[in-house]
């Protein structure tokens, strides 16, 4: 019966070794998507945060 359960273990580790190299790498579509919010203005910028960091930085500093 041990036996048994060790084997149906092993096929069972199998599938899935052979299932996860079946998904996708997320970065794929990811990147598209990112790109898309970008133009669309649904996701900040670099320079967007950039100029938030700078205006909190100067805020703190005095020179507001």
């Amino acid at each position: 019966m041990d036996e048994e359960n060790k084997l149906s273990l092993k096929q069972e580790i199998e599938r899935y070794q052979k299932e996860i190299l079946d998904i996708p790498d997320p970065s794929c579509g990811r990147i598209g998507e990112l790109k898309e919010k970008i133009e669309n203005g649904e996701l900040l910028t670099r320079e967007a945060v950039q100029e938030a960091a700078e205006r909190i930085a100067a805020r703190f500093l005095g020179k507001d």
